[in-house]
């Protein structure tokens, strides 16, 4: 990782969010927004970094930022959608999110994010078609799939459910965010036997 490469520091955010790394994020995006202060992105997943460490207030302040430096970029407004749906401002959130996907149709976060806006109010079907977009344009992450297995089971389709966690867990076998989800679904679902040994995975994939 070159430190001073802002590509690099915002691919390690990002994937450092994934694995729920949250201080080590936030520290890494600390870096790239000191390096690169009128960078949106570097704004950007510092925002989101903050946002999955549970500081949305933080969060929104950077990411409108980020929108303030670079009214153009379609991650900072992908960005801005999640930490406004996360606070509670849903018709924010879509507004983020449609001007998200105005900049960039083949953006998988804008998609994902239009459909995070989408479950917050409770509109699955729509939600679950945003997720679908944006696995078909990013199939390697598991994200998506995961968010397809909430809106299952808010849907109460545990079947369902358990099938997209699988996938989740299968693109990325470390991620005890997937694991535990899919544990707890099985468990749910009264297969106590296939529950014990995928919570025991997510436990250590993440010990906290």
């Amino acid at each position: 990782l070159d430190p001073t490469n802002l590509d690099c520091l915002i691919g390690k955010a990002r994937l450092l969010i994934l694995r729920e790394r949250y201080e080590e994020a936030v520290a890494t995006a600390q870096t790239a927004v000191a390096q690169h202060p009128e960078n949106a992105s570097a704004r950007a997943v510092l925002a989101q970094a903050l946002d999955w460490q549970g500081d949305t207030q933080a969060a929104f302040e950077q990411a409108l930022q980020a929108v303030e430096v670079d009214d153009a970029n379609a991650y900072a407004f992908a960005v801005l959608a999640e930490v406004q749906a996360d606070r509670g401002n849903m018709a924010g959130a879509m507004r983020a999110a449609q001007r998200s996907l105005e900049l960039d149709r083949q953006s998988a976060m804008a998609h994902r994010n239009m459909g995070y806006a989408l479950e917050h109010q409770g509109l699955y079907v729509q939600a679950l078609q945003e997720y679908e977009k944006a696995a078909q344009l990013e199939p390697s992450v598991f994200l998506y799939y995961l968010n397809m297995g909430y809106t299952y089971m808010a849907m109460q389709d545990l079947d369902q459910a358990i099938s997209k966690f699988a996938i989740a867990a299968e693109k990325d076998p470390h991620s005890a965010m997937a694991l535990d989800a899919l544990g707890w679904t099985h468990l749910l679902a009264g297969d106590i036997e296939q529950a014990i040994p995928i919570l025991k995975q997510a436990t250590e994939a993440d010990p906290k």
